[in-house]
């Protein structure tokens, strides 16, 4: 077999293989007398029946095969000859296939980069620090408050915190879309729970009034099909309510399994979880800062093919997000067609994290810690609530996708974690809000 490696531009290559014709045709008959011993020919005897009618009869679909498998193996012996480090699906041009002639194929394909890790000792990184005050913890009273406030009809305009019973339409150029319409509503104003400039625009609306509201929907918005597009929204506001905050009596610590009903026993258990959520969020932000200095560290060239293989992986998540909204229901993920270039940047820092967290591994000798994806499986399944939790320990341990996700999340914490001890680490005391929020405010 001759192979001839051919370098393109950035990481392309082209592999031109010919398998001699002699290989070929030993392999092609082989194959044909395996056939023999196992088909049946109406007429004759199994195992009797003559060679020129079994590749008469059998001849194309064998050829096809055995090239198939030549072709396969052939690139895979070219590969480990010249030390390929291939990236993505190669693609395969077979020449002409026929009777006692060489093996032609072309294959084009990406090589993975050569990556020279800089070292992580140069990466600034700023810890973020937090508490939970006083006033947070009356912050969230408060809301406890209003996530048991009874809600009274009132016959003034809304106002910023009142609730508004609503029937609204949403229009793109006109035309309607799935999950833009909605019959007896209930929205907070002020809860940030639709997209920005739609809440606001009922600010001030009375009951039995019709508005119209102009929007835009953020370029970071879930539902990829729908960021960056100018809106209309046709809303029928029926009902103005106003919040009436319980009490904080026996009956409303009650209502939040609060023993003692005492205040400070309800601030006690919010403390506690609220430094849970707190810890959660300053390490997540944390390894965010470490993985984005990584990057920045290591510029590196990245196969396109790779970065096509995650773009469909997150289009697929997507749809599969989009036809669980109301407006989708019954219908098919399939049918869902997504523009591709709000997943582009996405994808190629994954497909940029995936490279350099691989490379890492290797240079810190890290390997995955049954213990630790053990661990990390029952955080989530106690973070989920799940009434069995051994059942669904064992789900995640039958998932072998799920599991190997999570393994690699594992393995991104022990790389992090190790580079923290390179890195020049500083801290930075932020508010509790403020760990919350995308950027802390400076102090």
């Amino acid at each position: 077999m001759t192979v001839k490696v051919t370098k393109l531009e950035g990481l392309s290559r082209k592999l031109d293989v010919v398998v001699p014709a002699q290989r070929f045709q030993e392999a092609y008959q082989e194959r044909l007398k395996e056939v023999a011993k196992n088909v049946r020919v109406p007429g004759f005897r199994s195992g009797k029946i003559p060679f020129d009618v079994i590749e008469k009869k059998f001849g194309k679909i064998v050829m096809s095969d055995v090239a198939s498998e030549l072709m396969q193996s052939g690139f895979q012996q070219a590969v480990t000859d010249n030390q390929l480090k291939v990236a993505g699906s190669p693609q395969v041009t077979p020449g002409k296939i026929a009777k006692d002639q060489d093996l032609q194929f072309e294959v084009a394909f990406e090589t993975l980069p050569e990556i020279q890790l800089a070292d992580f000792k140069q990466a600034k990184v700023e810890k973020y620090t937090a508490q939970v005050t006083e006033e947070d913890l009356d912050k969230m009273v408060k809301k406890l408050q209003r996530q048991h406030a009874h809600w009274h009809a009132v016959s003034r305009a809304a106002a910023l915190e009142d609730r508004v019973k609503i029937d609204f339409d949403g229009f793109i150029e006109g035309k309607p879309f799935p999950g833009g319409n909605g019959n007896d509503f209930v929205l907070e104003l002020g809860s940030r729970q639709m997209i920005p400039g739609f809440e606001e625009g009922l600010i001030g609306a009375n009951a039995n009034e019709d508005r119209s509201i102009d929007v835009v929907f953020p370029q970071d918005y879930p539902a990829v099909h729908l960021a960056g597009k100018n809106a209309t929204f046709k809303i029928k506001i029926k009902e103005v309510q106003e919040a009436h905050l319980p009490e904080l009596d026996q009956a409303f610590f009650d209502k939040l399994g609060i023993r003692n009903g005492t205040i400070e026993e309800l601030k006690k258990n919010l403390r506690s979880d609220m430094n849970k959520e707190l810890n959660n969020r300053l390490a997540a932000r944390l390894k965010d800062q470490v993985l984005d200095a990584l990057i920045a560290l290591n510029p590196i060239e990245i196969p396109q093919s790779m970065v096509e293989d995650e773009i469909k992986q997150l289009q697929e998540i997507a749809k599969q997000q989009i036809s669980a909204q109301p407006g989708w229901k019954g219908k098919d993920a399939k049918k869902i067609q997504l523009p591709r270039d709000p997943f582009v940047n996405q994808a190629k820092k994954r497909v940029v994290l995936g490279l350099l967290i691989g490379e890492q591994v290797k240079r810190l000798g890290i390997k995955s810690d049954k213990n630790k994806v053990r661990e990390k499986i029952n955080e989530m399944v106690a973070a989920s609530g799940y009434h069995n939790p051994e059942e669904m320990v064992a789900w995640y341990y039958q998932n072998k996708r799920l599991l190997s996700e999570i393994e690699t999340l594992v393995l991104e914490d022990q790389v992090v974690d190790k580079l923290l001890e390179e890195a020049q680490v500083s801290e930075k005391h932020v508010s509790y809000q403020e760990a919350f929020a995308n950027q802390p405010q400076q102090t």
